[in-house]
């Protein structure tokens, strides 16, 4: 039972750190885009890159050509 009981603490701490994680992710290309490029990005746009970043789904709305 205390496996049981370690594996879920394991869990929860994942689980609490995926959306620290995102947000600074996020703040981090918003800031980087700025500052390296010139080109300021939103917080949504930068929370959809780095939930991209972090699943791998794929950049279609950075990619040349896209549609939309």
């Amino acid at each position: 039972m205390p496996a049981l009981r370690r594996s879920t603490r394991r869990l929860l701490l994942l689980l609490a750190s995926l959306p620290i994680a995102l947000l600074l992710l996020a703040l981090l290309y918003q800031e980087g885009m700025a500052l390296l490029e010139g080109q300021p990005r939103g917080l949504m746009e930068s929370l959809e890159w780095a939930a991209e970043t972090l699943t791998t789904t794929g950049y279609g709305a950075d990619a040349g050509g896209t549609i939309r």
